[in-house]
């Protein structure tokens, strides 16, 4: 190969020799591939090929075929050896791969500077150059995609092309770990998983991927934590929390603006970090109270709602003694006894509760002393002295 035709190719040598092969290809595209492939018998090759061309017809073609640096392109010893490939040769006698060349936009992208410039470019010559580039492309599943009327529409939208021109894009793609999560076999099951599909297709989950709240939560240390906690994993495998996830009720919670306010409270943050109210959560007890129907029927109870956010309720909670009394065995067992029960759900008992006569004695210092003296319990527990109240 002569000095000249080795200089002639910019960006390295590997990248000098994709140029001329893709020059080699749209050029025997542009006149036609029979003939063009040397013959043992044909000492000029290439360039007897192109002037038995010539004697069969005159025409635009001909400035191609006659321009100097295309005869000293054909020539170069890599397009002799691309030639007589024969790999090449039935590629050239595919119909398929015809058809490609002889597409308008396959011309427009050849005739394309930034084209050329990929072309150019070593680390384009360094990716071609890889087996396992080569790999793909040769895949059969691979071919399927870039034939698909759908993924061929991503390539021709321009957000798309804005996203492969963007810094961060490429910082993702050049990122190892996002390499790895490709291969896993786990994201190539959740990938084909039609569920999948329909929440990329999802306007809405879109609009939250563009969020920069979301954006905010992804860049959390904490929320990475969180993320790579196998206890996490646990609870997004397990099909009850799918179901919750699916059910629209829990759907409106998260959409309520209140409940919202309550998550980004600092109180609430604070109580969620405390070990107690942790143990609670966990307690089978409690989530046995929590799927009761009463249970539900009461936090539905628009009073018992206003009961909570009472400032004199808080207070009360706040309270000492009241844990105290909260915390105390005889309290438990005054709370399942059954006459309690009973007398709780009495509506007499309702009545003398919200009576301002009963509330007023409730508050009198007086009545506290009386209630707290040991020989006012030893007669609250007489029976003698209950069977005189019964009568009365």
């Amino acid at each position: 190969m002569t000095t000249q035709s080795k200089s002639g190719f910019g960006g390295g040598k590997i990248a000098a020799i994709l140029g001329v092969i893709l020059v080699v290809v749209v050029v025997i595209a542009f006149i036609g591939f029979d003939g063009m492939a040397p013959d043992e018998s044909d000492a000029t090759g290439a360039i007897g090929a192109a002037k038995k061309y010539q004697a069969e017809q005159i025409g635009d073609k001909d400035v191609l075929l006659k321009d100097p640096e295309f005869q000293t392109l054909l020539q170069n010893d890599e397009v002799q050896a691309l030639i007589a490939d024969e790999n090449f040769q039935a590629l050239m006698a595919d119909a398929n791969f015809a058809n490609m060349l002889r597409n308008t936009r396959f011309a427009d992208i050849m005739a394309d500077v930034n084209f050329a410039g990929i072309m150019a470019d070593a680390k384009f010559a360094d990716l071609m150059t890889d087996a396992k580039f080569a790999d793909i492309f040769a895949d059969a599943k691979y071919a399927d995609v870039f034939t698909d009327a759908k993924f061929a529409g991503i390539f021709t939208d321009a957000k798309y092309a804005d996203l492969f021109v963007d810094a961060k894009f490429a910082d993702i793609m050049r990122d190892a770990n996002f390499a790895n999560i490709f291969t896993e076999t786990k994201f190539a099951d959740i990938a084909r998983d039609a569920r999948f599909a329909d929440l990329m297709r999802n306007t809405r989950f879109a609009d939250l991927m563009v969020d920069a709240k979301f954006a905010d939560l992804m860049r959390n240390a904490k929320f990475a934590d969180i993320a790579k906690d196998a206890r996490f994993a646990d609870i997004m495998a397990d099909a009850k929390y799918a179901g919750l996830m699916e059910d629209t009720k829990f759907a409106n919670i998260m959409v309520n603006t209140k409940f919202a306010n309550m998550m980004t409270n600092a109180k609430f943050a604070d109580m969620m970090r405390n070990a107690k109210f942790a143990n609670i959560l966990f307690d089978a007890k409690f989530a046995d109270i929590m799927i009761d129907a009463k249970f539900a029927d009461l936090m539905r109870n628009t009073k018992f709602a206003d009961i909570m956010v009472d400032a004199r309720f808080a207070d009360m909670m706040r309270n000492a003694k009241f844990a105290d009394i909260l915390t105390d065995a005889r309290f438990a067992d005054m709370m399942r006894n059954a006459k309690f029960a009973d007398i709780m759900a009495d509506a007499r008992y309702a009545n003398l509760m919200t009576n301002t006569k009963f509330a007023n004695i409730m508050t009198n210092t007086k009545f506290a002393d009386i209630v707290k003296d040991i020989r006012f319990a030893g007669l609250m527990t007489d029976t003698k002295f209950l069977a005189e109240f019964d009568k009365k």
